[in-house]
């Protein structure tokens, strides 16, 4: 059964005080903002607020491709890096060979953000568009410009932790989507060369966080 958590592959958790937005791509390669009601689990009875993400909409449409960036390793993972262009900074991470990739290098290099989206599904056409289906993972990564987008593209909240990504100070938080609680929303952010990076992962039953810790982990600064 596929969640109905995600309208398109492009989008991400948005707002703060108990209100989240979808960012959603649009065919022209702009992107809109659309406001959805949320809470958020806290030990207590009363919401905190989600993380805010809100990507440039200056980042190109992305088009997904199932291949691997690099030879797989033993263990099935390959490696992405980031071509660093006059706009953003180069970066590298690990993730499935198998699993399918969107967006991430520009060859025109002048957009001032970086959007990339790995699914193990293709996007555009298995049964995971529209949703996330059960048992899966859907991780989405940003890299903003402080420069042109002040707010970055995530924003720490009260249940927010102290966090690593790459050896930069940062931050993690977790938080269930209340239009389906079996769904949850994992947001690593750090800031570096002046970008606010932001690594979101989507849960659906159970959260299984192997593949999203792997992320993580193999996560590297190349400047």
């Amino acid at each position: 059964m596929n969640k109905p958590l995600l309208a398109l592959a492009g989008i991400a958790l948005l707002g703060t005080a108990g209100v989240t937005g979808a960012i959603v791509a649009s065919s022209g390669g702009e992107q809109e903002v659309q406001q959805i009601s949320t809470t958020t689990a806290s030990p207590s009875t009363s919401a905190s607020p989600e993380p805010s993400l809100t990507p440039s909409p200056n980042s190109p449409t992305p088009s997904p491709s199932v291949t691997p960036a690099s030879t797989p390793d033993a263990e099935g993972f390959a490696l992405y890096t980031y071509q660093a262009t006059a706009a953003v900074p180069s970066f590298s991470f690990a993730y499935p060979g198998n699993w399918f990739l969107a967006g991430g290098n520009n060859p025109e290099g002048s957009s001032p953000s970086v959007t990339i989206i790995l699914t193990p599904w293709d996007p555009k056409t298995a049964p995971g568009h529209g949703g996330i289906p059960t048992n899966s993972l859907k991780v989405d990564i940003y890299a903003v410009d402080y420069g042109l987008q002040a707010s970055g593209c995530a924003q720490a909240n009260d249940s927010s932790q102290p966090a690593e990504l790459a050896g930069e100070a940062g931050w993690v938080s977790t938080n269930p989507v209340e239009s389906d609680p079996s769904v949850i929303a994992r947001v690593v952010a750090a800031d570096h060369a002046g970008f606010q990076y932001c690594v979101v992962g989507y849960f659906s039953d159970p959260p299984d966080p192997t593949i999203f810790d792997r992320i993580i982990e193999s996560f590297r600064f190349l400047d």
